[in-house]
């Protein structure tokens, strides 16, 4: 038996109880380091989750920023365009400004050297005229110009570079932009895949400069607050510049006017002075001959009364030589005595006279001296005026070199609407400087109405009075009063031709003035009563055709025209009783008028003076509502009534009814076109209380209606229409001869004389 070692031993229930307590420890083991495993699981899961969705949002947050700092550099690129888009109008309106002040030299050199020659006027010529006041408020008006021009230039530079601050600005915040641009969209494209990753040592530092994202909104947002504010303010100046530039050259333009006519008519007053003194001179000069004339024969009357008085002297000496008792005063003695006296007396009276006589005729020769160097002085100083005249030509031949057109820029108004174009220059200024000065177009006018004017409205005074004599209508007298006012318009319209080309001043004898102003007016508005009267002898014929039938006679047309006559003459009574009431008055619209009392206005029913143009006004606006608008209203509910009666009418031919209704639109044009403009000036210049510088332009359309009345004529009477195709056919066929060297063709058979002056019925 071996032996039992010596240790302690355990029991089967102790042993049982340390397995169940391993077994018991590694299953609690393995189930702690379970929980590890699954804690350490659940950590990576959410710790990747993390780092993907951070990635993402960072990612997101990398894109918002691009897009914001995208959207930021759009906005200032389009900032930084439109101020260089400002700049470069701002530029353009300052050059313009530049051109105008440069273009302001040639007109103050003109007006200083006026100046100066009329400075070389001597004696009584150099007088303080309303010339030399225009002259002086011209110069300074052009120096004012220039300093506003160069106050505005100067604005404009400061501007410039207000705007060129702004500018820089918005090109360094948009270089800061666009790089941080690129950064974000370089961070943007980086993966965990990227190559150029790796750690950097304390990346989440903040850099020195660092802002807020408010502080970063804000500094974007004042540099274009800042430029929006600054174009805004050019925007404006912009429109200042180009208000004051057209408003200057209006004002230069209207004193350069006045100051040209201040200067014709001082040069007119000049030559009238001239010719007087010359006609005085003349009348010296005959008086000067006929004095020396007069002492010559006193000198040798009194040389002739020496003998008579020797002989007398003689025989009271020889007399006193009797003897004694015959030295008697007798008869013969006192005869003797009183011979002697007699002579000597008469000797004494005309030496007297003798002595006056040379002494007037000293006075004469002096002052006829006097008025040679006043003449002198007089062509001297009226040789300056020409001067002065012919050196401002400098400022109108060609183009103006005043005026400046400036393209159309976008500007800001008052309102705040921006893209607008600035409408400031004159449209008067504009038409002349692009056709022709006024008085040129006012002749060309004149001369086209006449040449077209006489010779159809004198076919057609002939056509009618033929036709009268035959068988008269109602028609026909309206008609050939018609044209009788017409040619009596054309008769004085040569007048009128002399006027405009002297310029608009009235050189012809001042008594053609009312007359010719008299009957230019009377026959516009007698054109427009008689046309109306056709108008409602054409409505009665179509709308009541056999009532009107009874009682169509030609007499009451001569008595309608009658009373026409009378109310056109009578209404424009003014336009003869003004021009003499100025030239009594010495009136000639001008309150500093320095011609003598007698001496006729200038210029023909042009210029008012405040109390005339109270008066003035008031007659116009009669006219416009007594000779225009009712005549107006009913030559228009006429012509339509008609028109729309005859478009009713199955039974009247397509050309009958053309025809017609040409007549009717063709009056209501003439009458729109030819007299509206006109009399619309009446009711401006009445609202205005000034007589419209405009009114003769619009004349020019009352002018044109001598020329469209014949077409009126031929659309009126088949007579005209009859006698201008036999007119035309004769004409034909002396060309046709005249061509081919043959007998013309057959002309068409002749029709019966009954059928060849019958007159078609109203339709």
């Amino acid at each position: 038996m071996l032996p039992v070692k010596p240790a302690l031993r355990c029991s089967v229930s102790e042993w049982n109880n340390n397995n169940l307590q391993l077994w018991a420890e590694a299953q609690q083991q393995r189930q702690v380091s379970g929980e590890i495993r699954q804690e350490c699981r659940s950590l990576r899961n959410e710790t990747h989750s993390k780092t993907v969705w951070d990635e993402k949002e960072t990612s997101r947050r990398l894109t918002e920023r691009v897009w914001d700092v995208s959207r930021w550099r759009d906005l200032l690129q389009s900032c930084a365009q439109k101020v260089d888009e400002e700049m470069d109008a701002l530029t353009l309106s300052k050059e313009l400004t530049e051109q105008a002040l440069a273009a302001t030299a040639t007109p103050l050199e003109v007006s200083t050297e006026c100046l100066m020659l009329r400075e070389g006027r001597r004696g009584y010529e150099l007088v303080a005229d309303p010339v030399e006041e225009q002259l002086q408020k011209e110069v300074e008006l052009i120096e004012r110009v220039q300093r506003t021009l160069q106050q505005h230039i100067d604005e404009a530079f400061q501007q410039l570079c207000i705007l060129q601050e702004a500018r820089h600005q918005l090109t360094a915040d948009l270089q800061n932009k666009t790089e941080a641009l690129d950064i974000d969209k370089s961070c943007l494209t980086l993966t965990i895949a990227s190559p150029h990753i790796s750690l950097k040592t304390n990346p989440t530092r903040i850099p020195s400069g660092s802002s807020t994202p408010q502080e970063w909104v804000q500094l974007s947002s004042h540099n274009v607050v800042q430029a929006e504010e600054a174009m805004r303010s050019s925007q404006q100046m912009r429109e200042d510049m180009s208000l004051s530039r057209a408003q200057l050259q209006n004002e230069l333009e209207a004193e350069s006017r006045a100051t040209e006519f201040a200067l014709r008519k001082r040069s007119h007053h000049e030559e009238q002075a001239r010719d007087e003194l010359q006609w005085q001179i003349r009348n010296t000069e005959a008086e000067i001959a006929e004095m020396e004339s007069d002492i010559q024969e006193l000198d040798a009357d009194l040389q002739a009364k020496t003998a008579p008085l020797k002989l007398a002297h003689t025989r009271l000496e020889n007399r006193t030589r009797r003897p004694g008792g015959d030295l008697c005063r007798d008869e013969v003695q006192h005869s003797l005595v009183a011979e002697v006296e007699q002579l000597e007396a008469t000797v004494l009276a005309l030496q007297q006279k003798l002595s006056k006589a040379q002494h007037s005729l000293q006075n004469l020769r002096l002052h006829h001296d006097q008025m040679l160097q006043d003449l002198s002085r007089k062509q001297e100083a009226l040789s300056l005026e020409q001067r002065s005249l012919s050196t401002r030509t400098r400022l109108t031949s060609g183009s103006n070199p005043v005026r400046v057109v400036a393209p159309a820029v976008p500007l800001m108004n008052s309102c705040g609407r921006s893209n607008l174009q600035l409408l400031a220059e004159d449209w008067r200024w504009a038409f002349q400087a692009a056709i022709m000065p006024l008085n040129q177009l006012l002749l060309s006018i004149y001369i086209l109405t006449f040449l077209i004017g006489v010779p159809t409205n004198i076919l057609a005074f002939c056509t009618f009075c033929c036709k009268l004599r035959r068988k008269p209508t109602p028609i026909d007298v309206l008609l050939l009063n018609l044209t009788i006012s017409d040619l009596l318009f054309l008769a004085f319209l040569p007048f009128k031709m002399k006027e405009a080309y002297d310029g608009m001043v009235w050189l012809l004898p001042f008594s053609l003035c009312p007359l010719t102003g008299f009957l230019f007016y009377v026959t516009i508005y007698n054109s427009t009563l008689l046309l109306t009267a056709v108008s409602v002898e054409r409505y009665l014929g179509m709308a009541f055709p056999f009532q009107y039938a009874v009682c169509r006679r030609p007499r009451y047309a001569v008595w309608a025209c009658i009373m026409f006559w009378a109310v056109s003459l009578s209404n424009l009574s003014f336009v003869y009783i003004l021009p003499y009431s100025q030239w009594s008055e010495g009136n000639h619209g001008y309150s500093h008028n320095v011609s003598s009392p007698t001496a006729p206005p200038p210029t023909c029913y042009m210029e008012f003076t405040p109390e005339e143009l109270n008066i003035v006004m008031p007659v116009r606006l009669e006219l416009f509502l007594m000779l225009f608008c009712i005549p107006f209203l009913i030559t228009c509910f006429c012509y339509i009534n008609f028109i729309l009666i005859l478009s009713r009418l199955p039974n009247i031919s397509r050309r009958r009814r053309l025809r017609c209704i040409g007549l009717a639109l063709g009056t209501l044009v003439v009458f729109t076109v030819c007299f509206g403009p006109y009399n619309a000036s009446h009711v401006v210049g009445f609202v205005r209380q000034e007589s419209e510088e405009w009114r003769s332009i619009a004349l020019l359309s009352s002018t044109l209606n001598a020329c469209l009345d014949p077409l009126i004529f031929y659309l009126s009477s088949s007579v005209v229409r009859s006698t201008l195709n036999r007119l035309f056919r004769s004409v034909a066929e002396k060309l046709h001869i005249l061509r081919c060297g043959a007998a013309p063709p057959n002309p068409e058979p002749k029709l019966p004389k009954t059928e060849k002056y019958k007159e078609e019925a109203p339709p």
